[in-house]
């Protein structure tokens, strides 16, 4: 029995520590052995990765407290970022209005602060507080939003961009999210995506992410959209990550 149960834990620890708790959170409810199920350590590791979800919940809801991340500050640092500025450039060169971008995970607005030059700018984010310390009276506006809300606060088709960089690992409810993201987005309008990679070693040492994507996993869920591009990019750790875009 405890060669069972340690297995067991292996297995959930790599699942939850990897950025995959989901998945691990699934392993608990379902899959524990008969023979461990009433074992202490095994109601002691149910208990922690229920609590940590719970939180993650309710930053949904309520706000997600703290955002300090200076990090942050330089978007040059960010090679996500760099990718979409030329992406953007190429994208609304022959313009003669003023497109309108908004920023899903936002935090603290580095990219479209650096955008609101030229473009009009929106930003929304699960940092309550940081979000309301920034306002929406200017340019760019900014928002406490869950991804899954977003027509709680736009009107459909209301975006020529939305970018979702480094968010749908931490949504719960994806088709929810993808269905929001498309309906703010003008027909013909542009999304841009950026998700970690699962990397040989990978590790979510903050315990934040619920889901990875296997590149498989991309094909099948965007493939089919209009003018789908996939590409490599890096994270501010040299890590490789998946930057794709498609159209409405």
């Amino acid at each position: 029995m405890e060669i069972v149960k340690q297995n067991f834990i292996k297995t959930f620890a790599d699942l939850f520590t990897r950025g995959e708790m989901l998945k691990a959170e699934y392993l608990l409810k379902y899959c524990i052995p008969l023979d461990i199920e009433d074992d202490k350590d095994i109601k002691d590791i149910r208990e922690e990765a229920s609590n940590r979800l719970e939180e993650i919940r309710q930053w949904t809801r309520d706000g997600r407290p703290g955002h300090e991340n200076p990090a942050f500050a330089d978007i040059n640092s960010f090679p996500k970022f760099m990718l979409a500025k030329e992406k953007i450039e190429k994208l609304f060169m022959n313009r003669s209005d003023i497109p309108k971008i908004l920023d899903i995970g936002c935090y603290t607005g580095a990219l479209i602060k650096d955008l609101a030059s030229k473009y009009g700018c929106y930003g929304v984010d699960i940092h309550k507080e940081l979000m309301e310390e920034f306002g929406n009276d200017g340019n760019p506006k900014f928002y406490f939003c869950p991804a899954d809300r977003l027509l709680k606060v736009f009107e459909p088709e209301k975006f020529d961009l939305v970018m979702a960089f480094d968010v749908l690992e931490h949504c719960f409810d994806l088709d929810i999210v993808m269905r929001q993201i498309e309906f703010v987005t003008k027909k013909g309008g542009m999304i841009m995506i950026n998700l970690p990679r699962m990397t040989p070693g990978y590790k979510d040492n903050a315990f934040e992410h619920l889901r990875m994507f296997s590149d498989k996993q991309i094909v099948s869920m965007f493939a089919d959209r209009k003018n789908y591009k996939f590409e490599l990019c890096k994270d501010e750790l040299g890590r490789d990550t998946s930057f794709f875009t498609y159209e409405k």
